[in-house]
């Protein structure tokens, strides 16, 4: 524990206006109230921008908690940034690694229309090829209480397929 070791412990909570105010006060907390690690709870453009600002400085820790966006841990990936979430392949890769476990290779795939839902399922497509299975169908799916687009959203008719499956994945 931290007083067994001598160490104190403490939070702040800073919300702010963009990634450039969040980044501009990192570094002023740095120099000012010596605290080095900070927990962000931020959509993954925003942690991005923040990531990039901070690049390359080894006086202080991000600690990314929320955002599960794979380009983080790839292509936008550094040093000074943690991860306590999984992001969407981690989640797409032990899903799939169950249905094929269970031999339900055979996937039919609702996808919502949000970006989300766009990211979180080309991770699922590629989590799907890369173990083995394959997408027999795959459907938009709007969530909403709009009656004119009831026939649209009704799973039991978007789900009566002459494609044979052995398990809807809902994005």
């Amino acid at each position: 524990s931290a007083r067994a070791t001598g160490v104190s412990v403490a939070a702040e909570r800073y919300q702010g206006a963009d990634a450039a105010d969040l980044a501009k006060t990192a570094e002023a907390w740095v120099k000012e109230k010596d605290i080095h690690i900070f927990l962000l709870d931020l959509p993954g453009d925003t942690l991005r921008d923040v990531a990039k600002a901070l690049k390359g400085r080894k006086d202080l820790l991000l600690i990314n908690t929320t955002a599960p966006d794979d380009d983080l841990r790839a292509a936008n990936c550094q040093a000074n940034l943690l991860h306590t979430t999984p992001s969407y392949a981690m989640l797409a890769d032990a899903m799939l690694q169950t249905l094929v476990s269970r031999k339900w290779n055979n996937i039919f795939l609702l996808q919502g229309t949000l970006p989300e839902d766009r990211k979180f399922g080309a991770a699922y497509e590629r989590s799907i090829k890369k173990f083995g299975a394959r997408i027999v169908e795959k459907k938009d799916f709007i969530l909403s209480n709009d009656p004119r687009i009831r026939e649209a959203n009704n799973v039991t008719l978007m789900t009566a397929t002459r494609a044979d499956y052995d398990v809807v994945v809902v994005i």
